[in-house]
Order: C-alpha cells, then sequence, then structure tokens
C-alpha cells in the first residue's frame, strides 16, 4: 500500500465547438513501502467533441470527448529519479442535470493500464464551479508486477 497527496491544475479549451485543447501540471509527494518520494507532472491532449457542448452554468446540454493525452511524469526518492512519458487514448461523456449541476464519465487507456472516472460538479455563481471526483486504475509495471489505485479529488473550476 502506499499514499499520494497531489496538487493539479488543469484546463480544458474548446477551439470550436467541435474540438478541444487540455493541458494539465501535478506536482506532491508520497510514500510506498516506507519509501518517499516526490512526483512532478505535464500533460497536454486534443481531441473532438461530439453531440455538441454542455452548459456548465446552467447544468444543460451533453457533449462526448475522444481525443489523446500525451504525459510526462518525473518521480524522484532520495537516491533515484525515474522519468516516463505515455500517450493515451481516451473519452469522455458530460451530461447537464439542470440547476448548474453536471456529471462526467470518462475512461483512458494506453499500452500498459486504462482508467476510468466519474464526477460531479456544480456551478456556484459568476462562473465558478466546485466538484467531486472519483477514479479508478490499473497499470503494468516492469516485469509481472501491477499498479492498482484510486482517487477521491475535489475540484475548483471557472466556466467562461
Amino acid at each position: 500500500d502506499g499514499d499520494l497527496d497531489l496538487f493539479v491544475v488543469s484546463a480544458r479549451y474548446y477551439l470550436s465547438d467541435n474540438a478541444y485543447f487540455s493541458v494539465g501540471s501535478s506536482s506532491g509527494d508520497g510514500t510506498i513501502s516506507n519509501v518517499s518520494f516526490d512526483s512532478t507532472g505535464l500533460s497536454v491532449g486534443a481531441g473532438a467533441v461530439l453531440l455538441g457542448r454542455v452548459n456548465y452554468k446552467n447544468g444543460s446540454g451533453q457533449e462526448i470527448r475522444v481525443g489523446l493525452n500525451y504525459s510526462d511524469t518525473e518521480v524522484s526518492t532520495a537516491t533515484t529519479t525515474s522519468d516516463s512519458t505515455s500517450t493515451n487514448v481516451s473519452g469522455g461523456y458530460t451530461t447537464g442535470l439542470g440547476d448548474g449541476f453536471t456529471a462526467s464519465a470518462s475512461v483512458s487507456a494506453d499500452s500498459d493500464g486504462t482508467s476510468v472516472g466519474g464526477s460531479v460538479t456544480k456551478h456556484i455563481a459568476n462562473g465558478v464551479l466546485v466538484g467531486l471526483s472519483y477514479g479508478v486504475s490499473d497499470s503494468d509495471l516492469d516485469g509481472a508486477d501491477t499498479a492498482e489505485t484510486s482517487t477521491i479529488g475535489v475540484g475548483l473550476g471557472y466556466s467562461f
């Protein structure tokens, strides 16, 4: 078992009603088997938007996103540093629930594993959004080892 505390800043920009661009940065620290480590990451992605767009302010509409995401992650311990990159295929579905609420489901996969997640977001006022998310993933590591993770997230966002 292990523990990771991670701070993530991410954004999705809609280039048009049919295309998006995303970027993210993460930083944190954790412990696995009594070994402490630091982690930093950067990701960029782009893709297509299908079915229309969600209005996050009033909680209406629906959209499907399909795209590619590239990430670069560095993990450092007291004695070593490891850098890994990956490109995954991702898909997501978001629907408005009314009264400023939206719900999302997502899946992504690369040659080493898959992840799935879900979230609920609420528009508070003046474009400010708050949200909760949960995700699970499994990854193949070097050799025959695998890693299974689950995450709980609390988010703050802004909708233009």
